[in-house]
């Protein structure tokens, strides 16, 4: 039997993949609201003090998931589905890198409340807008904390410095529907 030497010439053809969408949960802040399970009870003082503080409006809402209640909050993300979902251009980036809805530009269509994977953006029906926590930026400027942080009896709810992990994200449940490095 005779040895045949074939010698195979292929092609390389460089194929550029597309960048994966990323959907980025870290804050732009340095802060995040950080909400520890085991500690909330349930009391809802966090809503009745953001209502307080907001006209009337509640900008947060507590939900019982399981046997947790969970302030449901926004996160203020590094790339905000909400603010690419909105078709008025009402949501946008303060000088915080907070994300705040315009409420003068808002039309209350509900497409960024569709587009949130935490479940924070809400419409609130009677005005007609979109509403969700704005961390009490007001305060944040002065260097206070948000109302919710101050007034929570068990000390569920705080402010804490963001490292990038994603913690917040691996704990959050709505988050979970758009996993990281997966998008939308």
């Amino acid at each position: 039997m005779e040895a045949v030497d074939q010698r195979v010439e292929a092609e390389v053809v460089e194929t550029v993949k597309p960048p994966a969408i990323r959907i980025g949960y870290r804050s732009l802040t340095g802060k995040v609201f950080y909400v520890n399970p085991d500690r909330c009870i349930g009391c809802k003082s966090c809503v009745l003090v953001c209502s307080l503080s907001h006209a009337g409006t509640p900008m947060l809402t507590v939900q019982m998931i399981g046997e947790y209640s969970i302030p449901m909050h926004c996160q203020h993300c590094e790339v905000s589905a909400c603010m690419e979902a909105c078709p008025e251009e009402a949501i946008s980036r303060n000088e915080l890198g907070l994300v705040i809805i315009n409420e003068s530009k808002c039309v209350g269509c509900g497409a960024c409340a569709i587009a949130c994977p935490f479940g924070a953006v809400r419409v609130d029906e009677a005005r007609r807008v979109a509403v969700k926590c704005d961390l009490c930026f007001d305060k944040l400027e002065k260097g206070e904390l948000p109302m919710c942080v101050r007034t929570c009896p068990a000390q569920a709810v705080q402010i804490i410095e963001c490292i990038g992990c994603n913690f917040c994200v691996a704990s959050c449940p709505f988050a979970r529907k758009y996993p990281l490095g997966q998008g939308k």
